[in-house]
């Protein structure tokens, strides 16, 4: 044929509704499950995808051509809509098949199919179901598909008077000229091409369908990889949904960025090193705090650290192996036992566990200083100074230091036995 576009749509209304055919001939045979799969949302686009083919070949166009030449914002939402009747008509036909069989007698013959020649699928599952109108699960579902599929093949045939009587032919042989003055720069030629290509390559609700899922993904990161393409093609409460995964995102990012600088902390700290990115974040007197606990070597006033000051307190984990090193490097420190006036109830509880406790030389020094004020509120014997000594040796006690020989001493001389 001449590349006039006269008949164009009867190539695409052929090929575009030979899934419907396939589904009238399985659905006048009562083969009623064979019939609604073969009108499926993809089986109905690769008839689509099909037709387009066939009839860019028959014109000598391109796929694209004939693709800017349909109703896609009439198309799209009509398949959007079949994707989910399709499949709910489906669901309950199987799950009610063995208890309708029977009446599916005669009706293959008992249709009321205006036209058996266009051999309308649409035509048959609204009659199918018909007959079962008081039987609400079913109907309704077959109901809603038979009117989707109806409006689907309704398009079809609106698509094919659409070529046959537009200027696509025209259009294409224009380009064609267009093409050829452009030719001069390659380049510029191959620019053009690959960007229309591209632009119309992907229709609009495949876009959106794609961004639905990637919007669905688990990890809240995925939606960065949304071409620009489907960004553009969505719909607004699309972009809100992925603005706000893109909130999620940097919120996991940001946890997981502070979980690793804890578990960091916590490494470096029990290695006895801390290194600038580990402090860079802290309180100063956290920091200072910290480097002692490094070096193992504590003051008196950091036995009673502030609970709350002790970083990364909302990643348990972390936490504890920076309570305990400070705990190690408290229970470690000697020369602060040796003059220690007070300890936190935390510490306390810390060193409290089964088999940590004092180092020998920490107890030692506890033992020593009770010893020498003991002896000196003895020779002096004043009270206070005897019951100084008192509550020295019992702080002790709280600690696993038993009493001396002048701690004993001392309760002698108070009268306690």
């Amino acid at each position: 044929m001449s590349p006039n576009g006269s008949d164009l749509g009867a190539t695409l209304v052929q090929c575009a509704k030979a899934p419907v055919r396939r589904a009238s001939a399985h659905l006048s045979a009562a083969r009623v499950a064979e019939g609604l799969e073969a009108v499926s949302h993809d089986n109905l686009l690769a008839g689509l995808r099909d037709g387009i083919e066939q009839t860019a070949k028959r014109l000598g166009a391109s796929v694209q051509d004939v693709e800017k030449a349909l109703p896609w914002a009439e198309l799209s939402p009509v398949l959007v809509r079949i994707t989910s009747t399709q499949r709910a008509a489906a669901d309950i036909w199987q799950k009610h098949a063995d208890t309708v069989g029977g009446l599916l007698t005669g009706f293959s013959g008992g249709t009321n199919v205006s036209d058996v020649r266009k051999q309308s699928a649409g035509e048959y599952l609204t009659n199918l179901a018909g007959r079962f109108v008081r039987d609400k699960h079913l109907h309704g579902p077959l109901k809603q598909f038979a009117t989707d599929l109806l409006a689907w093949e309704q398009l079809i045939e609106s698509c094919g008077d659409r070529i046959d009587h537009g200027e696509l032919a025209a259009t294409f042989r224009r380009r064609r000229v267009m093409r050829v003055i452009l030719a001069v720069s390659l380049g510029v030629v191959l620019l053009i091409a690959g960007s229309v290509y591209g632009y119309l390559k992907l229709t609009v609700a495949a876009s959106r369908e794609r961004v639905n899922a990637t919007i669905a993904a688990a990890d809240p990161c995925a939606v960065e990889g949304i071409s620009d393409t489907d960004r553009g093609r969505a719909l607004p409460e699309q972009l809100a949904r992925i603005d706000g995964r893109l909130i999620e995102c940097k919120k996991a990012r940001d946890r997981a960025k502070y979980e690793a600088s804890c578990e960091a902390l916590a490494t470096h700290l029990e290695a006895g090193r801390l290194t600038p990115d580990d402090e860079e974040p802290l309180k100063p007197e956290v920091v200072g705090l910290l480097r002692r606990v490094a070096a193992g070597s504590l003051t008196p006033a950091d036995f009673m650290f502030p609970e709350g000051d002790m970083p990364c307190q909302d990643v348990s984990k972390a936490a504890d192996r920076l309570w305990d090193a400070y705990a190690t490097a408290a229970a470690n420190s000697s020369e602060a036992w040796g003059s220690i006036e007070k300890v936190s109830d935390k510490l306390r509880k810390l060193l409290a566990v089964k088999g940590r406790g004092l180092s020998d030389a920490s107890k030692k020094e506890l033992s020593k200083r009770a010893e020498a004020a003991s002896m000196k509120a003895i020779v002096s014997g004043k009270p206070d100074l005897l019951q100084s000594a008192k509550a020295l040796c019992d702080f002790n006690t709280t600690f696993g230091v038993e009493y001396g020989k002048n701690c004993k001493g001392v309760a002698v001389a108070m009268g306690i036995k």
